[in-house]
């Protein structure tokens, strides 16, 4: 019930522009067993900053290289000045159907520090089939296209820019991995075009070669490659 006047403390105690919680999902009705900090398998949310209070944190760092990590930082949990908004252009309209569109603006906040980071769950994000965001293969793609405009506008360090590059090949390997089971041989084709040959594993290869043939010859070799495969 308080999770913005939790927020708006933090940021006026600590002169804090930028400030985001934690936050559950909720599937059916039930909520996750963790938080979404808590599946976070580097921890740095509770190690990225000093504490100043009962699970309350500044970072005085900027948190970009950490959010290319794990992305948890969802709008409904975020509190933003208005100053600090303005002065990061607020949202790009360029991405208003892109599905992680809040990503780029996210990308721009984390920049700078300092940041507030409450660890407490604040918010249930609710998750089911008719999400916009519920289409993982999507949602990937959307994340690549935002990761390569930031790497190319959003001025940052080389060392920065490196780590995107990184990302991005990633993201797109797991989006091969997460369409080849539902034969979306077409985005596979868009996929592989930002991962190098070197940087693919002989099943990802092989998974590319068949989404690249007919469809017809392509979704009977599928299953041959999917059995216990990823899917969301």
């Amino acid at each position: 019930p308080d999770p913005l006047a939790r927020l708006a403390d933090l940021a006026r105690m600590h002169a804090v522009p930028f400030a985001f919680s934690n936050f559950v999902h909720v599937s059916g009705g039930a909520p996750a067993p963790r938080s979404h900090f808590a599946c976070d398998p580097q921890g740095f949310w509770d190690r990225s900053g000093r504490r100043v209070g009962e699970g309350l944190f500044v970072a005085d760092v900027p948190l970009l290289p950490h959010v290319l990590a794990y992305q948890a930082i969802f709008p409904s949990c975020t509190l933003v000045s208005r100053a600090f908004y303005e002065r990061q252009g607020g949202f790009n309209a360029a991405f208003a159907r892109n599905v992680s569109e809040d990503l780029e603006f996210t990308l721009r906040c984390v920049r700078e520090a300092p940041s507030g980071i409450d660890t407490r769950p604040t918010v249930h994000i609710r998750r089911h089939g008719a999400n916009y965001s519920g289409d993982w293969v999507r949602g990937l793609a959307g994340s690549i296209e935002i990761l390569k405009y930031a790497a190319a506008n959003h001025g940052l360090p080389e060392e920065w820019r490196s780590a995107i590059d990184r990302e991005i090949i990633r993201r797109s390997i797991e989006g091969i991995d997460h369409a080849f089971p539902d034969g979306r041989f077409a985005e596979i084709g868009h996929f592989a075009r930002d991962v190098p040959a070197a940087g693919m594993s002989w099943k990802t290869r092989l998974k590319v070669m068949i989404a690249a043939l007919p469809s017809p010859a392509a979704r009977p070799l599928a299953p041959l490659l999917t059995r216990g495969g990823p899917r969301r």
